[in-house]
């Protein structure tokens, strides 16, 4: 069973024992104010779409018929962070730079944290 709390979209959550493979533009810059993260058979898994507007600035992950699963928005006390919340805007965790260029970690309310590795933001 999923634990919801634990899950910052529970509609994407791999099953045991399941792989998923995803793939993604190299180059975000390229895709304008959206792009569709999809399966290795090209189908539209999620979509990332970024917002600005008046000095701020988000990014939401969507579905491909467009309801909002989770939101990204910039930490207001550094720019070397970025607020994960969750669809309805509940705070979820954060993303934070870490020690060198392409290294990330998240960091969810719950204390689990992930490091990740990929190019500079």
């Amino acid at each position: 069973k999923i634990d919801v709390e634990a899950c910052l979209c529970p509609e994407l959550v791999v099953p045991p024992s399941c792989e998923c493979c995803l793939r993604l533009p190299t180059k975000a810059a390229d895709v304008g104010n959206s792009f569709a993260v999809t399966d290795k058979n090209g189908h539209e898994v999620i979509r990332v779409i970024f917002w600005k507007r008046e000095g701020q600035q988000r990014l939401f992950l969507s579905t491909g018929l467009g309801d909002i699963v989770a939101q990204c928005v910039p930490a207001l006390s550094t720019h070397d962070e970025v607020c994960l919340l969750r669809a309805c805007g509940e705070f979820f965790g954060k993303v934070v730079k870490g020690s060198t260029q392409d290294k990330y970690s998240l960091r969810t309310f719950s204390g689990a944290e992930l490091t990740v590795h990929g190019s500079g933001w």
